[in-house]
């Protein structure tokens, strides 16, 4: 865990995820960031330096830190929005467009602290990745096309229509935390004290495959 800034607030993060968005950010310009995949071979090799607490290499490129970003999202035990807390976020996701933006807020705060505390930073991470939208092509809609899968239990359901709609929902949902992530560490700052009372602690061997 690595200390990071978020607006006024101090916030702990895994330090792969500070390692891997340092790298992205010497390169946000760089078309197919967050959609064009990277060498299968490379971003194994990434992970598992990572995971033994290595050094970066320094041939690392842009796309292929982008691409382990994902992977690590993925890869978090029980999803950075767990499923427990995943239909609070949908019934946000289907109010009216302009009270979208609050009621999400309202959801992340019955996030468990150290997820967050991630949130926190990723939306704000990847809100500076869509300003470079005129060369990256990452507009909000696109990163928050790449990002949703990653990011909320995974759905199934034999009924196509109920499938599109639930995409189109955690869509939605993700775009606007993207677009809105200013807003996320004002209100963290306020209720921080008492989150850290409210919610559970989690065990980093049982929450982060990978929390170093």
């Amino acid at each position: 865990m690595v200390n990071v800034q978020a607006g006024s607030s101090t916030i702990q993060v895994p330090k792969v995820f500070r390692i891997l968005i340092d790298v992205v950010k010497t390169n946000m310009k760089t078309e197919g960031l967050f959609r064009v995949e990277g060498r299968k071979t490379k971003e194994k090799a990434i992970v598992e330096t990572l995971d033994k607490g290595d050094n970066m290499p320094d041939d690392v490129d842009a796309i292929e830190a982008a691409s382990v970003i994902k992977k690590f999202l993925r890869n978090i035990s029980g999803n950075l929005i767990p499923t427990d807390i995943s239909q609070w976020f949908y019934e946000a996701g289907k109010v009216a467009p302009t009270k979208i933006d609050e009621a999400l807020q309202l959801c992340v705060l019955l996030l468990p602290l150290r997820n967050l505390h991630l949130m926190v930073y990723l939306m704000e991470f990847f809100n500076e990745v869509t300003k470079q939208s005129g060369s990256n092509k990452m507009t909000s809609q696109n990163m928050a096309v790449v990002v949703a899968p990653n990011i909320f239990p995974e759905f199934k359901s034999n009924d196509l229509q109920v499938q599109l709609e639930m995409s189109n929902l955690t869509l939605t949902i993700t775009k606007s935390l993207i677009e809105h992530q200013r807003d996320l560490p004002t209100v963290l700052a306020a209720l921080t004290n008492k989150l850290e009372t409210l919610n559970e602690e989690v065990t980093s061997k049982s929450f982060y495959k990978c929390w170093s």
